[in-house]
């Protein structure tokens, strides 16, 4: 219940304008190998290997506001987790873009139906993961992470096949011409 009321009160927070992001530079890199280790006792205790792509050789800095980009990071690779059964893969990639650069998070999970996928980022849409065996999820945190990306001027993307997994990604400026 203590989940639910801090998710509708952060997502309130988020729709009423209540919440501004507050831009700056830094590694992208580094924030998603620190979210990364905030999940790996927990991925490693439901036998899912939890791994980090960065690309090879390239800087990752974005302008965006840390903290809202760590929500976002925190929310789909706990969902990823969630949703993968042990002996599956939750993959954080990242590459460079045009703009900047562009984060995915997939996994072999147990994925969305086509019917599901357009309704995922609303609000309270819960039961959208095909066979999913969680009944943890106040279906708010995609809502969460869709509001927090639209603030950074930029969209989420999902695709997903049931059984199989889900992938989902976004882009975020290298500069604050961009954002």
């Amino acid at each position: 219940m203590n989940t639910l009321i801090k998710d509708l009160f952060e997502l309130t927070r988020l729709d009423t304008g209540n919440i501004q992001p507050e831009f700056e530079t830094f590694s992208l890199a580094e924030l998603i190998n620190d979210v990364a280790t905030e999940f790996a006792l927990k991925a490693e205790s439901r036998g899912i290997a939890l791994r980090v792509e960065p690309p090879p050789g390239a800087t990752t800095t974005v302008y965006a506001d840390i903290g809202l980009i760590q929500r976002v990071l925190e929310n789909l690779i706990d969902n990823a987790i969630k949703y993968t059964e042990a002996g599956g893969v939750v993959v954080v990639a990242m590459r460079p873009v045009a703009s900047g650069h562009a984060v995915s998070i997939s996994d072999t999970g147990v994925g969305i139906s086509q019917q599901h996928l357009p309704r995922i980022f609303e609000r309270h849409y819960a039961g959208s993961r095909d066979g999913a065996k969680t009944s943890d999820s106040t279906g708010i945190g995609l809502a969460i992470v869709k509001k927090i990306l639209e603030l950074h001027g930029t969209e989420i993307a999902v695709e997903s096949t049931p059984r199989e997994g889900s992938r989902f990604r976004f882009e975020l400026p290298a500069t604050a011409q961009a954002a």
